[in-house]
Formats: C-alpha cells, sequence, structure tokens
C-alpha cells in the first residue's frame, strides 16, 4: 500500500512538471494567468505535503500533517474557481455582445449555487453525517463549479464558439474530475466502508486530469472565436427576412 501511494505521487509530480514545463516553454502563463496560478498552488502543495509528513511528524503532534492536508485542500477547493473563471473569460470576451448576452443568465445561475453551497454548508445535517466540513465544503463547491462548467461549454457551444484544443480539453478534462470527485466524497459520506477505495480512486481519478491537462496543452490552439456569427441556427434568416419586409413597408408609404 505505501509503495503504491509513493508510485501514484511521484506519477503526480512528474504531470505536473512536465505540465509547468510545457506552460512556460509555450509562453502560455500570461495567456492563461488564472489557470498558471492555480497549477502552480497545486505543484507547491504536492512538493510540501510528503514535506511535512518526512519532516514535521516526528518532530511535531500526529496531527500536523492531517491539518495541513486538510488545509491546503480547502483552500484548493477556492481556488478551483479561477479555472472556471479562465474558461469563462476566454469563452466570452470583456466587452463583447456574447459576455453581454449571457452575463445575466450566468450571473443568475451562480447566485443560484452560491445560495445552495451556502445552504449545505449552514445544514446541521450534512455536517453531522459527513463529520468533516472540508468534506462538505469540496462537495458543495464540486458540484458547483461542476455545473457552471457545464453551463460554460454548453452555452459556448450553443452560441457557435470554437474553443480550440487548449480551453476544451482543460474544461472538460477539469469537470470530469470535479463530477468524480464529488460523487467519491457522497459515497464516503453514505458509508464509511468505502474508505479505502476513496483512497485511491481520488489520486487516480487526479491523474487522469493531470494526463488529460498535457495532452490539451501539449500544442498550443488558436484563440477561441465565433463561427460565423453569435445568433443560433436559423436566427439569422429570421432576423434578415424580418428586416427586408420592413424596408418593403417603408417603401410602400406615401408621403403626404
Amino acid at each position: 500500500m505505501p509503495v503504491i501511494s509513493e508510485v501514484i505521487g511521484l506519477s503526480g509530480l512528474a504531470l505536473e512538471v512536465c505540465l509547468v514545463w510545457r506552460i512556460v516553454l509555450a509562453r502560455l502563463v500570461s495567456k492563461y494567468p488564472y489557470f498558471s496560478f492555480y497549477l502552480a498552488c497545486v505543484v507547491l502543495r504536492t512538493i510540501g505535503l510528503p514535506a511535512v509528513q518526512w519532516y514535521w511528524v516526528e518532530r511535531a503532534r500526529p496531527d500536523v500533517y492531517a491539518a495541513y492536508y486538510w488545509n491546503t485542500e480547502t483552500a484548493g477547493v477556492l481556488l478551483r474557481c479561477l479555472v472556471v473563471w479562465e474558461l469563462f473569460r476566454h469563452t466570452f470576451p470583456s466587452g463583447s455582445v456574447l459576455r453581454r448576452i449571457v452575463s445575466r443568465a450566468f450571473s443568475f445561475i451562480a447566485l443560484a449555487l452560491l445560495v445552495f453551497i451556502l445552504g449545505a454548508l449552514w445544514s446541521y445535517q450534512s455536517y453531522a453525517r459527513s463529520g468533516s466540513m472540508n468534506l462538505t465544503l469540496d462537495r458543495s463547491f464540486g458540484f458547483a463549479q461542476s455545473i457552471l462548467l457545464l453551463t460554460i461549454l454548453l452555452m459556448g457551444r450553443h452560441y457557435g464558439v470554437q474553443l480550440g484544443r487548449n480551453l476544451w480539453g482543460v474544461g472538460v478534462a477539469f469537470g470530469a474530475w470535479m463530477s468524480m470527485s464529488t460523487v467519491n466524497y457522497a459515497m464516503l459520506d453514505l458509508t464509511g466502508s468505502f474508505f479505502p477505495y476513496w483512497q485511491f480512486i481520488r489520486p487516480l481519478s487526479f491523474l487522469g486530469l493531470l494526463v488529460a491537462w498535457n495532452w490539451a496543452l501539449w500544442r498550443v490552439s488558436s484563440t477561441p472565436y465565433v463561427a460565423e456569427d453569435a445568433l443560433p441556427l436559423g436566427a439569422r434568416d429570421i432576423w434578415i427576412e424580418s428586416w427586408n419586409r420592413t424596408l418593403t413597408s417603408i417603401r410602400k408609404v406615401k408621403p403626404q
């Protein structure tokens, strides 16, 4: 068991370093600053976990490693919002017509999910059953962030936005991983017997996420653009026909 854990940990660190190297080499830090900052925090945490385990556990209280793990895990849950924002700001650039179209609907969905998160965090039943506010926080935020990512991808597809390999791969892989993580925490909440499986499913799923991110960012894709126009299919023809009718009616009007 410890050997498997070490292999998974070293594999994850290698994939993270490879991903950072690729982002720096391709000069994507300035293009995706929020995603890059999140990735940097993930790498620092990955390096810090064994450092705390090997150095501090023998010299401090036994719960130091557990406190460090869950505190950084909670910080990571909040930092995941940066990836969601990165995808949103590239899919719907600031000042664009699409941003004005989707902002109100997206804000309403985000507000509804925020209410859901607050309700879950303040629910005594939720906290009492999970036994840990960290699990409740991760499960609630993971669900909300997955919905937001799905909303961005669906809205972008609806309006014909071509995201490209980089953003599409990052968004789909991140949403799938958060959905799986939410399900894992829910199963752990339902039955404690799921814990041995959770210990390996979560890190293995994160390895899958890192592999997908390396694939998505290995080749730089173009900036997202709107295919032809931002109107739904058929809306442009209807608008043109209505405009032509208006012009025809104006021409038929005889001056007094």
